[in-house]
Formats: C-alpha cells, sequence, structure tokens
C-alpha cells in the first residue's frame, strides 16, 4: 500500500474476502456510488473506509464525505485501520452503524466537503474509543433476519451515541451547549461550544475547560477527563 486509492482498494478486497469466508457474497458497486459494497444475501450496504498509521503515536484518522452522512446513505462503515504499510494483513476493524457514525461527528463541519473520525489519536478531531465498541464486530453485518439485523444495528448505534453524549457533555442539564456551526468569531475558532449555567458570569468554554471548570469549581468527576 504505497498510497491512499491502494488502501482504499485493499480494504474493499478485505471486506469482501471476510463476508466471503461467513459464507455470504458481496456485491461491489459502481464507481461514485454512496456506498461501496452490498451483501447480496442479506441487502447490506457498506461503506469502507481505510487509513494507514504514520507513526507509533499518530493513530487513524478516517475521511467521510457529507454525502455519506445522508439519511439512508448506508447501514455500516467499516473502518479498517492498517497498522503497516507493507503488511496489509496487520489491521483491525470497526463496524460503525450509519446513524453513529452521523452522530459522531456531528461536531465537526468542513467547508471543503470532508469530515473525519478519528482513533488512538488526541486531537480535536478524534472522538476518543467511542467506534472501538465496534471494533470485529462482523457478525453484525451477515445478519439474514431483517428485524434481528435492524434490531442488533440500533443497539450498537445507541451504545455509541450515548458514550459520545457523555464523552462531549451534551445533554447535561447544567451546561449550555451550542454546535460549532451555530457559533462565530473567537468562540467558534476556540471550540469553545460550552457554557456553565451554573456559572452565568462565565464566558464560553471548550470541551476540556469546562470537564476542568467542573472539576474545580464543582466537583463533579463522573464522566470522561481525558
Amino acid at each position: 500500500m504505497y498510497n491512499n486509492s491502494i488502501a482504499g482498494m485493499t480494504a474493499e478486497y478485505i471486506v469482501q474476502a471476510k463476508l466471503s469466508h461467513m459464507l455470504n457474497i458481496s456485491v461491489r458497486m459502481p464507481e461514485n456510488s454512496i456506498y461501496d459494497l452490498l451483501n447480496a444475501k442479506n441487502k447490506c450496504s457498506i461503506e469502507v473506509k481505510s487509513s494507514t498509521q504514520t507513526g507509533k503515536r499518530a493513530g487513524h484518522q478516517f475521511s467521510i464525505t457529507q454525502a455519506q452522512l445522508e439519511k439512508n446513505a448506508c447501514d455500516y462503515f467499516v473502518c479498517i485501520a492498517f497498522h503497516n504499510s507493507e503488511n496489509p494483513f496487520d489491521f483491525t476493524s470497526y463496524i460503525v452503524p450509519h446513524e453513529a457514525m452521523v452522530n459522531i461527528i456531528s461536531l465537526r463541519k468542513s467547508k471543503t466537503g470532508y469530515v473525519h473520525v478519528g482513533i488512538g489519536v488526541k486531537s480535536r478531531r478524534c472522538t476518543p474509543d467511542i467506534i472501538t465498541l465496534g471494533k470485529d464486530k462482523w457478525d453484525l453485518l451477515v445478519i439474514d433476519n431483517k428485524s434481528s439485523f435492524t434490531y442488533h444495528k440500533n443497539k450498537l448505534a445507541k451504545s455509541m451515541i450515548n458514550k459520545f453524549n457523555d464523552f462531549y457533555l451534551v445533554g447535561e442539564k447544567d451546561i449550555e451547549y451550542t454546535p460549532i456551526d451555530k457559533l462565530s468569531g473567537m468562540d467558534k475558532e476556540k471550540g469553545r461550544r460550552y457554557r456553565c449555567l451554573k456559572c452565568p458570569t462565565q464566558k464560553r468554554k471548550s470541551l476540556g475547560s469546562m470537564k476542568l471548570h467542573i472539576l474545580r469549581t464543582h466537583r463533579v468527576v463522573d464522566y470522561d477527563l481525558s
């Protein structure tokens, strides 16, 4: 794998091989389709994403287009995280329901048409440990019964969304959260989306600053401080 396009093709072949091993035949969709693969047996639509780790601490970043976030664009994102650019068999897979992916990257609006979700790296584009809830859950892609397929997809999506909301303090009764695309000026530039309703004179804060404020001022520590 010498470039992103080759890594992407390799990831698609890996997913097809995995489905074939599980006795499910997949069909590659035409170029420029919203999703990449269709499981011919149960009609599960799959968008394959790939990322190659560039350093021991670099982690992985998966790029998502705005079109892929539209309603019913696919059933699952299958994110293949390659750990070695010279060895396509050294990878970890993350199975992410479409609904969960839409929620996970809802904080990341992009003028370029691409948004990003990351794992294993601390940055503003990272959503720590959330998509790892779907690590290697290949069985979700091959469930035959339609009701059971939908139930398990929604169950995983709910778990991811709940973890996302807990991490980003979304829905906390004492915190006013404003989406980044509704902010302006320095608040938007600095990502200051949060305002403490217990301290009305306080200015908006970033996620990290708000968590420290709650810890130091209100002594609440029942959330992820990472």
